[in-house]
């Protein structure tokens, strides 16, 4: 399980390192405000159009032939972030880096695919241990490769498109070949009829997304789609809020972000995993997802900094905590031949949620009060709550049994 949670690391780590040099390159470009906006989500939108697809793909090919066609393609997308001297070159690199992104719902997949459902929630809170930990380090990085040239964008880029080739590399070599192996789903759930070979690959008839969502892994599914909503419509509007209401500028809230990172990162390596067995992934889940929606209201009731990083920290914690718990729900309750698709179709959620979560914020927070993204997301994550609540796992799936954790593969 190692080996693809070091891959998930490097994968994001190349997008950590871009991100933040991102909107003042666009900038530097002649970009509108809406032209940078376009470019920070061009990846994105990407992403959600074709994450669903590659990952049902690796059901049928095998993950590894997908996760390296996917990061093939990212070396030549920082490239030409790096040497693009046009708007048109840097989104052409976004676009690319967000089909290159493909890879990541495989990659979980494959991860799903090396545990058993005594270590799934191990397995699933690595994965976003090692998405956490990149978005750390990517950041600290950028600054640290700032600070030795002039020409801090190229650079960056530069290292990105090494830190790629890498990637590459490395899955190549450490990936096992093989094709998930097609399995009865838990007890309790029936699986979608498999598709004819002529509609093997179309994406929207009943044996697809829509088959998925109406089976029971739909309701964490909808969860994570909702968390990752109050967090789009947070990041979208914090900035505006904590200048508005503290006076912060870049480095007050990058130090919130890099909070929330860390915490998000201990709790997937140190916490989760260990706290489901103890009392219960759904238990787990149903606490963690409160907690983000409790703390939420911190900087409302008393707008000062410290609560500001104390709601930031909290959520971050929390919401990584939760997301590894929805993970390891609708992973086990679906086959494992379908496991790409079901992990492509959560990715889809995601990245439809981090398009409209700061469009939702910048709304509120225009039409109502600085405070209402606050308020909608507390709202928002209760109801995720009530949706993990309403659950019913299979029979199979572990509560409270810390016997028979199968090792890492």
């Amino acid at each position: 399980m190692r080996r693809p949670v070091i891959l998930v690391f490097l994968a994001m780590l190349s997008l950590a390192l871009v991100s933040p040099l991102l909107p003042y390159r666009a900038i530097d470009l002649g970009a509108t405000p809406f032209e940078v906006g376009l470019v920070m989500a061009f990846d994105t939108v990407m992403l959600m159009f074709t994450a669903f697809f590659w990952g049902r793909l690796s059901d049928r090919i095998g993950r590894k032939p997908m996760i390296l066609l996917a990061l093939a393609v990212e070396p030549a997308a920082y490239a030409l972030l790096a040497v693009g001297e046009s708007y048109a070159a840097l989104l052409i690199a976004r676009g690319l880096a967000g089909l290159g992104a493909a890879a990541i719902p495989v990659l979980q997949a494959y991860i799903a695919d090396e545990t058993d459902n005594g270590s799934r929630t191990r397995g699933m809170a690595h994965f976003n241990g090692a998405w956490a930990l990149a978005f750390v380090v990517g950041p600290l990085m950028a600054y640290g490769i700032g600070d030795l040239t002039d020409n801090s964008h190229t650079a960056i880029a530069w290292v990105a498109t090494v830190v790629t080739i890498v990637t590459l590399l490395l899955a190549a070599a450490l990936l096992r070949d093989g094709k998930p192996v097609a399995a009865p789903l838990p007890t309790g759930h029936t699986p979608s009829a498999p598709p004819t070979e002529s509609r093997a690959f179309a994406l929207f008839d009943r044996s697809g997304w829509r088959a998925i969502m109406m089976r029971a892994c739909g309701l964490p599914i909808l969860a994570m789609t909702l968390l990752a909503l109050v967090w789009g419509q947070l990041e979208g509007t914090v900035g505006l809020w904590s200048d508005e209401q503290l006076g912060w500028g870049t480095k007050q809230l990058a130090l919130g972000y890099l909070a929330a990172g860390i915490a998000g990162f201990l709790t997937q390596v140190w916490l989760t995993d260990r706290a489901s067995r103890d009392f219960g992934l759904s238990a787990v889940a149903v606490a963690a997802t409160v907690a983000v929606a409790a703390v939420l209201v911190l900087p409302v009731l008393w707008p000062t900094s410290w609560s500001l990083i104390a709601a930031m920290t909290l959520a971050g914690g929390g919401a990584a905590t939760a997301n590894s718990c929805y993970a390891s729900m609708f992973s086990m309750a679906t086959a494992p031949s379908e496991q790409g698709a079901v992990m492509g179709l959560c990715h889809t959620g995601i990245n439809a949620a981090w398009i409209a979560g700061p469009m939702l914020g910048g709304f509120l927070y225009a039409a109502a009060s600085p405070s209402t993204p606050f308020l909608v997301g507390m709202a928002a994550a209760f109801f995720a709550a009530i949706l993990i609540v309403a659950f019913r796992p299979a029979r199979s799936m572990p509560q409270a049994t810390p016997e028979n954790v199968r090792p890492n593969a």
